[in-house]
């Protein structure tokens, strides 16, 4: 599941990390329904979730990060493929590329040719 992470939004986080929190602490109560709900049980749970929720924050903290650094990158890209010449063509179609494709039509037919000469000749 932790390899899914960086697919959902901080939002998305979030959400993933208080249900697994609660599905925790509902496992734990599960497995020691005696234990009695004490003051001093009830302080140690309240410590044990803030120091759960500064984990979250830290985490979302850190993803915030890398969503902000692919955004920088996606913006990067972006302007460099939205590029156009005077004729609006995009820049990133390189004159090259034409070129291969104009020659290997040209070889095609020059195939396409010989293969009807062949097939002919047979």
């Amino acid at each position: 599941m932790d390899k899914y992470v960086t697919e959902l939004g901080v939002g998305g986080i979030f959400a993933v990390m208080v249900i697994k929190i609660v599905l925790d602490f509902l496992k734990t109560k599960k497995s020691a329904p005696s234990e009695s709900y004490s003051k001093e049980s009830s302080r140690m749970r309240i410590a044990e979730t803030a120091i759960a929720v500064n984990d979250i924050k830290e985490t979302v903290d850190d993803k915030k990060g890398h969503f902000f650094s692919m955004k920088e990158c996606i913006e990067d890209i972006h302007g460099i493929v939205c590029q156009t010449d005077s004729l609006r063509v995009p820049l990133i179609y390189n004159p090259a590329l034409n070129t291969a494709i104009v020659k290997l039509s040209e070889n095609i037919k020059l195939q396409t040719a010989a293969i009807e000469k062949l097939a002919g000749e047979g």
